[in-house]
């Protein structure tokens, strides 16, 4: 994984630090069974930084597998790659609504995690 601060504002990110003003729900997006956490009248926020993805093939080659305005972030608790700062890291930060169609049956108030 490449971050770069390009220096200038590039666009918006959908994560945003919460804190214990923030309106916060759960809900799993569309094809997922993972939570995600959410602030309520939150928006994307500026951003310099560009993060980029990439892995190597079999052939010893780079491929770009995602990319994305904004730092990077650990995958969310209970995700198949979850690491240690993913519980804390996302009991401090949240995607803005609507950054993500979800499920509207798994949406709680409840931490999941």
């Amino acid at each position: 994984m490449v971050e770069t601060d390009m220096g200038r504002n590039i666009g918006r990110t959908d994560i945003v630090a919460t804190n214990e003003k923030d309106s916060i729900y759960y809900a799993q997006p569309i094809k997922t069974d993972i939570f995600s956490r959410f602030a309520r009248n939150r928006f994307p926020q500026l951003s310099q930084v560009l993060t980029v993805v990439i892995e190597r093939d079999t052939e010893g080659n780079y491929e770009v597998i995602n990319t994305w305005i904004g730092p990077s972030s650990p995958p969310f608790p209970g995700d198949k790659n979850e690491t240690r700062d993913s519980k804390p890291y996302w009991q401090s930060h949240a995607l803005v609504q609507d950054a993500q169609i979800i499920k509207s049956k798994t949406i709680t108030k409840d931490c999941p995690y």
